[in-house]
């Protein structure tokens, strides 16, 4: 009894539980396998620790607490008309922080600023310090040795990485902008890693967190412009700062109008020869292009052959890389650079052109690894793909586009209460093959957002609960008008409408986690 008196008083300290908090933040952006064990922790020592009955009955009478929990009572529901029971209880598990973290955090001692702010600079460091390993990875091994350029992400997927890139630059610029007692050694150490995470996410290249920061940039360069007393001051920061939006945004649009402006005449010239006398083959009915290039016009494979042989170890009949037959990647790479395919051309790319070839990229464009077009160009050739019949396979901006259109078809049948918890997969994978005559994993494609996918689920009543669950706590703890609930619903609301994260482990407990604490578990200032 002693010895479970005194296992009761180490983990009733508050110390321990913010461990635990502390341990679940560091592992957020490092590592899934103590993402977990933290989690477990911290249950745990709910459980062990004295007075378990007092929060049960406290929990019950959170009407903001069991407002949140009534989306997983809507998961639970969507059993007793769901046929894939598999996947449907995987998907309660993967949901298990929803339940565990706000029931946790709402009926522990709440969390003074000050123990926030040790979570948050342990947060801060653990992304500091993926985001070195990542850019590390990119800098020494992307494009060559890392084809993808979300393989540099390896602790946490590549998405979650930028949301949670986004989320603590949230946190310093709270930290910088509304602490005033911080010194001004720590205030530099905020703006230099804010900077840094920055530069970052161009480096991760994620629309959804640039879609974000620059909505958070935004929202806090409001907040701080009233701030300013001058008004000439004032005006001068506020057309510099909507300047330098416009002007990337002109730059950006000007690239892509100036690598799809046509280049050269649509007209082949007749009885034209290579150098070596060797006839070109043209298909001029294919009017694929690449930088404003034809790709299946001047075309001398056998000069091809030869030349490609002699410069590399890959045979032209092969594959590249990428598992791409490498003389297609060979073709439309010389297109990009407006040369012609024979040998002429061929022997006019640098070393470092044919190991982009080898790698499997076929447009020059990727040789620009700091630039955001390249990520642009693959959008456009995907969608250019998807409307000249293709099905949208292994691309993640054409095969959202088709989960779209086939989650809508699904909801028009089942608009009210939805297919259940576990039968989207099957719904899907049905609908897709009704479609284009092929099958898809779900689970190995790119699906639509969260709202769309809770109300393929449940209907328009999942989805009203869904909405319900997460702000009208808000607004019964009265914390809609704190800086960190903001921070949540913008950074948090444009990621469900970008991602499904309540498929995946990671983004559902990054969601629980900072819901819990932002609401439930930081004392209302």
């Amino acid at each position: 009894m002693k010895f479970l008196q005194s296992i009761q008083k180490f983990v009733g300290h508050p110390y321990f539980y913010l461990f635990g908090l502390v341990l679940l933040a560091i592992s957020l952006p490092l590592s899934k396998f103590t993402t977990s064990v933290s989690q477990f922790l911290i249950a745990g020592t709910w459980l062990i620790k004295p007075g378990l009955y007092e929060r049960f009955k406290s929990l019950k009478k959170s009407k903001a607490l069991l407002v949140f929990l009534s989306f997983l009572f809507v998961s639970v529901a969507g059993l007793l008309y769901t046929s894939n029971y598999v996947y449907a209880l995987n998907d309660l598990k993967t949901k298990l922080p929803l339940l565990l973290l706000p029931v946790v955090i709402a009926s522990s001692e709440k969390i003074e600023p000050q123990r926030f702010k040790i979570i948050g600079i342990f947060y801060i460091l653990a992304l500091l310090v993926s985001s070195m390993v990542s850019a590390y990875l990119f800098f020494t091994k992307y494009p060559h040795e890392i084809f993808n350029l979300r393989e540099i992400s390896i602790f946490v997927p590549y998405i979650s990485l930028s949301v949670q890139i986004c989320i603590g630059i949230g946190l310093l610029a709270y930290f910088i902008l509304f602490r005033s007692n911080q010194g001004i050694s720590i205030k530099i150490a905020g703006y230099a890693i804010s900077i840094w995470f920055t530069v970052f996410l161009f480096i991760l290249q994620s629309f959804t967190g640039l879609i974000i920061v620059f909505t958070l940039a935004g929202l806090f360069f409001a907040k701080t412009i009233r701030l300013i007393p001058n008004y000439w001051l004032k005006t001068c920061l506020s057309i510099l700062f909507i300047g330098s939006f416009i002007s990337f945004s002109l730059y950006t649009s000007l690239e892509i109008i100036n690598n799809n402006k046509i280049k050269e005449s649509s007209q082949i010239p007749n009885h034209v020869s290579t150098s070596k006398g060797n006839a070109y083959t043209h298909f001029p009915e294919n009017t694929q292009m690449e930088n404003g290039y034809f790709v299946n016009r001047y075309i001398c494979e056998k000069e091809l052959r030869e030349a490609w042989n002699l410069r590399s170890n890959i045979k032209f009949d092969s594959s590249d890389q990428a598992g791409h037959r490498i003389k297609y990647t060979i073709i439309r790479y010389l297109t990009s650079l407006g040369l012609r395919k024979d040998a002429e051309g061929l022997n006019a790319l640098s070393n470092e052109d044919i190991q982009m070839i080898e790698a499997g990229y076929a447009n020059s464009i990727f040789k620009k690894k700091y630039s955001i077009y390249p990520k642009i160009y693959v959008a456009i050739k995907q969608i250019e793909n998807l409307q000249t019949g293709g099905t949208g396979r292994g691309n993640s901006v054409t095969q959202r586009i088709v989960a779209y259109q086939i989650g809508l078809k699904i909801i028009s049948e089942n608009l009210i209460f939805g297919v259940g918890t576990g039968d989207i997969e099957t719904e899907f994978e049905k609908e897709y093959n009704k479609k284009y005559s092929s099958f898809v994993k779900y689970s190995d494609s790119v699906g639509v957002n969260q709202f769309v996918c809770t109300t393929v689920s449940h209907g328009i009543i999942g989805l009203f609960i869904l909405l319900l669950a997460m702000f009208y706590p808000i607004f019964i703890c009265k914390k809609q008008n704190e800086y960190f609930v903001w921070i949540w619903m913008v950074i948090f609301v444009l990621y469900m409408l970008s991602e499904e994260i309540f498929k995946f482990q990671t983004p559902t407990t990054l969601f629980a986690y900072f819901y819990s604490l932002f609401i439930f578990g930081v004392e209302k200032k």
